[in-house]
């Protein structure tokens, strides 16, 4: 799948579709923690047609491609809004949707 799916995903979590409170850049980098958490966490997630993937790389542009399978989409956005929330987290709502949303990722590794 394309980084922009993912990213998209966690964009409408987030009613934030049209990034301005949260940029490409920074949206693209809790990308990166996402996937580096879903590999400590469950590196079956990047097998995918039989194809053994490493550890993944950063992505670097929306258009760049996320060697997870396609199950693992809807945590891997529950963590970047995880991320963004807690971003926020000075507010108690936003530290509750935080909350909300790293349980949801963990809800999907099982």
């Amino acid at each position: 799948m394309i980084a922009s799916s993912v990213v998209g995903r966690a964009q409408l979590f987030l009613n934030d579709t049209g990034g301005v409170r949260w940029n490409g850049t920074a949206m693209l980098q809790y990308l990166a923690d996402a996937l580096n958490e879903l590999w400590v966490r469950r590196q079956s997630a990047f097998y995918t047609s039989g194809i053994v993937y490493t550890q993944p790389s950063n992505p670097s542009s929306a258009g760049d491609t996320v060697y997870i399978q396609d199950s693992y989409l809807l945590p891997v956005a529950h963590y970047i809004s995880y991320l963004c929330f807690l971003e926020d987290s000075d507010d108690v709502s936003n530290t509750s949707l935080a909350t909300m949303h790293y349980n949801l990722f963990e809800k999907g590794l099982l």
